[in-house]
């Protein structure tokens, strides 16, 4: 479970898609160790790895790298429980977090595919200013256990 307040799990689903966010702030070496964990229990193929230096809107200069990968073998699997728990499993290695009690129902009734992903974003040593932000994805998760 994530509880530290740099770190935040999140899921939330739009039409047939769902999303799972870990979002961390300041965390380089967390970000490392993740990814690490999930290459190491997975075997994903690469999809996309794109390093931007400008952002969309122009006004922020800075690096954004955005790496993803595919989960084309089936090897993760997301969770939800009917107390508001979830859990998604990279083969042994996972996150649990809790989401509205209602969603679980949501997504057993309209989630086909799943992503997960993870950012981090570095700031400037006041906290407020975004320098660079890590982003690491995994598309394609088609395997779902809905315990309610």
């Amino acid at each position: 479970m994530v509880d530290d307040k740099n770190e935040r799990l999140y899921v939330t689903c739009r039409e047939n898609q769902g999303l799972v966010i870990l979002s961390l702030v300041d965390r380089n070496e967390r970000f490392i160790e993740l990814v690490s964990e999930i290459f190491r229990h997975t075997d994903l193929i690469k999809v996309t790895k794109k390093a931007n230096t400008v952002s969309k809107d122009n006004r922020r200069k800075g690096n954004s790298k955005i790496s993803e990968f595919e989960d084309y073998q089936k090897q993760i699997i997301f969770v939800s429980q009917t107390n508001g728990e979830f859990h998604i499993d990279f083969n042994g290695y996972g996150f649990k977090g809790n989401m509205d009690l209602n969603m679980g129902k949501v997504m057993k009734e309209n989630v086909k595919k799943m992503s997960f992903i993870i950012i981090n974003a570095v700031t400037q040593n006041d906290g407020r200013k975004v320098q660079d932000i890590s982003t690491f994805a995994v598309k394609g998760i088609q395997r779902f256990e809905y315990n309610h």
